[in-house]
């Protein structure tokens, strides 16, 4: 056998071109039958090709002929494991680290177990050991920046992630979960940076441009109109030709309408608080409702979903167009998206049109980019008339109020306010940390400047990539560092609820605005003042104002935001006698009309059912 060529399709296997390397490794076996790395070659691009049953034979024979050979050990214990021989792949990865323990791509491999199963803590160490016998292994780097990405570790997630991207600059999940770390700890710029390398490496990846459409939102010097810009030509890449013809309704007029409500958030999310009330009060002789649930996690309020609902259907299993195919099954009347380009979100199916009327609502608070989607549903202050139009692909139909709240049952009483004997302000920021852009700093530093002595309570990941950050923009408006204090991520809806006994008075976000958490502000007793921008979701809490009988707060400019945060800091006896009263106010208020909101939605679904299938009007 020429020696060469097995040496040349070993090279063509690490370049990518198996078809080559397949034709020289039979070569190199015609000449050799016994010819282990040939064996193990062909083994291997059966694997890559997600041929178990093929390979395993293979790599059975190079481990019978080198049963000492790590390598090949290693190996066979991929093809075990793709087989679905787990513990029998977990015994050869330890015989490879019994006869070379520094062998680092055994140690990966045996993270990766460790991580399928759950067990974090021992991926996590195994990744190290890897990293400490080979600090150029990409699979342990990307591997442990993925898992401490998970736990919140960003400042080590982030080291570990940009190495990998050096070591493979052509890896976009990488660049991926570099995104997510940045947006995370309130790095906008950073993240959209990552993103949009992510899809230069890899244009079609739905989930990196729905990242980075998401991550927009939190920058500040993104305009509104850039943004949507970049959800019409994500929608354009999606809809190529244009949107799906619209599929027949049902035959004769439909006095119930069916409707799909498609989530990855059937859970304890905030969606879930304003989704509630919907399906617990609609009339089920006007409204058939059918939840459709993309995400992974499931708990006691799934449960309470699929109690209410017509019908629960777990499709997170389902790609894209699988899911596409189970819904137009369906014979929906309507499609009401309520993720959007959030997590677990599938906007591309959509695209699909897979019923004559299609909405999105709730858990995406801007446009889809797609021509396919008839209508956002919004109210007027979220989307004042004449506004936030052109920024839509989608026609808007406001209903008289956004949504309705349910607080939640775990809802402490009211506390005494902290300024109550202290004679001090305490103002707080409950929301994401993701949403913590200078834009907002900058705001609160102005009013903590206005309000002397005051202090500022804010929700910030315990990581120095988020503080830091936090900590240096106070710094630099020469703001004491002991002014401002950082409480973490609660595990129970008990401990983040309690969190609000501490403010007095809750400064919103800008330019993403608060939603849930200034609901939840409110009925703890919390004036909340927020600044009412010029694009929907810097408008939310603007929404909840109105909704809740407090439109004052509502400031329509920053000086507007600092002087309405400072008027209420300045009374004392008001701002207490205020906390005591306002859950009561909010409880009797049009946010917390559950019945209301009900009504409103399925009347709005039938108006919006005959505007599509008769042509006429565009919603209110």
């Amino acid at each position: 056998m020429n020696p060469d060529r097995y040496a040349t399709a070993l090279e063509q296997h690490r370049r990518g071109d198996l078809e080559a390397a397949h034709a020289g490794y039979r070569a190199a076996l015609e000449a050799d039958p016994r010819h282990v790395g040939a064996i193990m070659g062909l083994g291997l691009i059966a694997y890559a090709h997600g041929d178990p049953a093929t390979a395993l034979p293979l790599l059975e024979e190079a481990q019978r002929l080198a049963p000492r050979d790590p390598a090949v050990l290693n190996n066979y214990g991929l093809t075990l494991s793709a087989a679905g021989r787990e513990e029998e792949a977990l015994s050869a990865w330890k015989r490879v680290l019994m006869l070379e323990p520094r062998f680092a791509d055994a140690h990966v491999n045996l993270g990766n177990a460790e991580a399928r199963a759950g067990r974090a803590e021992a991926a996590i160490q195994r990744y190290r050991a890897a990293l400490a016998a080979d600090p150029r292994s990409f699979g342990a780097s990307a591997n442990l920046g993925g898992l401490l990405l998970a736990r919140r570790a960003y400042s080590e997630a982030v080291r570990w992630l940009d190495h990998a991207a050096r070591l493979e600059p052509g890896n976009a999940d990488v660049r991926v979960n570099l995104g997510r770390a940045w947006s995370e700890c309130g790095h906008a710029r950073r993240a959209i940076i990552a993103f949009e390398e992510a899809l230069r490496l890899r244009p079609a990846d739905r989930a990196a441009a729905s990242n980075l459409l998401l991550a927009l939102h939190y920058a500040d010097d993104v305009p509104a109109s850039s943004i949507a810009q970049a959800h019409r030509a994500w929608g354009r890449s999606i809809e190529p030709q244009g949107p799906v013809p619209r599929p027949a309704p049902r035959p004769g007029r439909q006095a119930r309408l069916r409707v799909g409500l498609l989530s990855g958030d059937f859970n304890d999310h905030p969606v879930m608080r304003f989704l509630l009330p919907v399906l617990e009060h609609r009339d089920p002789a006007r409204l058939e409702l059918r939840c459709y649930h993309t995400g992974q996690r499931e708990d006691a309020v799934t449960a309470e979903a699929r109690r209410l609902a017509d019908a629960f259907l777990s499709v997170r299993e389902l790609d894209d167009a699988a899911l596409a195919a189970r819904l137009a099954a369906e014979r929906l009347d309507a499609l009401v998206d309520l993720a959007g380009h959030s997590a677990y979100g599938r906007p591309a199916v959509l695209a699909a049109r897979v019923a004559p009327l299609q909405a999105t609502w709730l858990g995406y608070l801007d446009t889809t980019g797609l021509a396919s989607v008839d209508y956002r549903i919004t109210d007027a202050v979220a989307d004042p008339p004449g506004l936030t139009e052109s920024l839509h692909v989608e026609r808007l139909w406001r209903l008289p109020a956004l949504w309705s709240y349910r607080p939640h049952a775990e809802a402490p009483p009211v506390a005494k306010a902290p300024s109550e004997g202290a004679g001090i302000v305490t103002f707080g920021s409950t929301n994401n940390p993701a949403k913590l852009s200078d834009a907002a700093l900058s705001l609160w530093a102005d009013v903590l400047v206005q309000v002397p002595g005051s202090r500022l309570l804010v929700h910030a990941h315990d990581d120095p990539l988020c503080r830091d950050r936090v900590a240096k923009h106070f710094a630099g408006r020469a703001i004491a560092p002991e002014r401002v204090a950082f409480f973490g991520r609660d595990s129970s809806a008990a401990g983040y609820l309690q969190r609000y006994a501490a403010i007095d008075i809750l400064l919103d976000t800008t330019p993403y605005s608060g939603g849930t958490t200034s609901c939840d502000a409110l009925w703890m007793g919390v004036p909340v003042v927020t600044l009412a921008g010029d694009r929907p979701f810097s408008r939310t809490s603007a929404a909840v104002l109105h909704a809740a009988g407090f439109p004052q707060w509502a400031a329509a400019s920053r000086e507007r935001y600092v002087a309405t945060a400072a008027a209420l800091a300045a009374d004392l006896p008001g701002l207490a006698a205020l906390r005591r009263s306002l859950r009561d106010r909010v409880a009797a208020s049009r946010l917390c009309d559950e019945r209301a909101i009900a009504e409103d939605f399925t009347t709005a679904l039938a108006s919006m059912w005959d505007a599509v299938t008769t042509g006429t009007g565009s919603g209110p």
